[in-house]
């Protein structure tokens, strides 16, 4: 509860300085523009209206968990990226819109929250900048135009992180956007001039996109990617300690483990998470003991909530890699069980599974799992499948 309570009170003083410094930036502008003041103020007001309405969609998404990745709890990465975009709108009292790479803020803010609190708040940069030059409604809506489609390509970025499909249509958005705006609107002729400036801020925005790409990648979604990689690894020095001490729970460990890792990718679910999950749900006598080794070999905050929710028989399962777990250890236990009683039995794979699946469901414990029917029936799917691989548990 206190973790939570510093997190909410971190939250607050973020909206609250997203508030303030857009507001602030605003009348130091229109300020330093010698703007009148019946103009500073309605600027003004508008900035407050949408830097609420930025600050809403944060807070009603984060409670969803619908911001990309794990995004709510370090909404410092979206504070960030807001300020950077505030200078980016008052560089619009010096450079002209043909130089401006609008692309970047708009996808910056996206990755940092998600497409619709990052789309608010990138309509919001482009109002005060708006307020800073002399930009024409062609211009306001050519920006607006280029940033939520940058916004909507990128919008499916997962684990895979298949990026450069996104990056190079919304550079293609970018370019014929800019293109466009000074043919058609801005009444230049078609030349080789009219293109140059376009193809500087198209360079421009693809070095920038490609750091920032590889950082958000290295920082965020691929952050603990190589720690699973060592511990998923069978000779990891827990999973060998385990062998020597019970090669009976480490190999049902593996096994566990290949289940959840095939399932996992079939499914689209993390297949790190839950491979580490098969792996190490039994590695503890009991939860505290688990979770003390866990918290000693520096496991990734993903696969410690995984083996709470799977430890902690009062909680609901609520994680989908726990769920693969939950029923992977299920079938692998239960014919497991039944092969120690006869080594010969020749067994009805499927009946075996059609019991675990129909106790697990009964039992209600994924009520609140965010698993879907479909996927559950591949994953039943799968298990029956697996025939040839069940002579491996004799």
């Amino acid at each position: 509860m206190e973790e939570q309570k510093k997190s909410e009170n971190k939250n607050f003083l973020i909206y609250t300085a997203i508030i303030f410094f857009s507001t602030f930036v605003t009348f130091l502008g229109c300020y330093l523009l010698k703007k009148p003041v019946d103009e500073i103020i309605r600027n003004m007001i508008v900035t407050i209206v949408l830097s609420l309405i930025v600050v809403l969609s944060l807070a009603v998404s984060g409670q969803k968990k619908s911001l990309f990745f794990n995004n709510f709890e370090h909404l410092g990465r979206f504070f960030t990226c807001y300020i950077l975009g505030l200078l980016f709108s008052v560089s619009a009292i010096f450079l002209p819109l043909k130089v401006l790479p609008i692309l970047l803020p708009a996808i910056f803010l996206s990755l940092t929250s998600n497409t619709i609190a990052g789309s608010i708040a990138y309509v919001n940069l482009v109002f005060m900048m708006l307020f800073f030059s002399d930009m024409s409604s062609y211009g306001f809506f050519m920006c607006i135009f280029v940033g939520l489609a940058g916004m909507a390509l990128f919008q499916n970025i997962d684990e895979e992180y298949l990026v450069n499909g996104a990056m190079f249509a919304s550079l293609i958005l970018l370019f014929i956007g800019e293109t466009a705006f000074l043919i058609l609107f801005d009444k230049q002729k078609i030349s080789l001039d009219a293109f140059v400036l376009p193809m500087m801020n198209v360079c421009i925005s693809l070095v920038a996109l490609i750091v920032f790409l590889r950082i958000y990648s290295s920082k965020i979604v691929h952050k603990y990617r190589d720690r699973y990689q060592e511990i998923n690894d069978p000779d990891f020095i827990l999973l060998a300690k385990l062998k020597d001490e019970s090669p009976k729970e480490y190999y049902h460990a593996v096994h566990t483990a290949y289940f959840c890792d095939k399932i996992a990718r079939k499914i689209g679910a993390n297949f790190y998470l839950a491979k580490a999950g098969g792996y190490y749900h039994k590695i503890g006598k009991g939860l505290n003991k688990t979770l003390e080794i866990a918290e000693e070999y520096k496991f990734p905050p993903e696969l410690i909530e995984l083996l709470t929710e799977y430890g902690d028989k009062d909680k609901k399962i609520t994680k989908k890699e726990t769920a693969l777990v939950l029923f992977a250890d299920g079938v692998v236990s239960s014919i497991t069980y039944l092969l120690e009683k006869d080594k010969k039995a020749t067994l009805d794979y499927k009946q075996v599974v059609d019991i675990v699946f129909e106790k697990k469901l009964e039992s209600e414990i994924l009520n609140q799992c965010n698993i879907t029917m479909n996927e559950l029936t591949i994953m039943r799917n799968l298990f029956v499948e697996e025939k040839l691989y069940y002579d491996f548990l004799r």
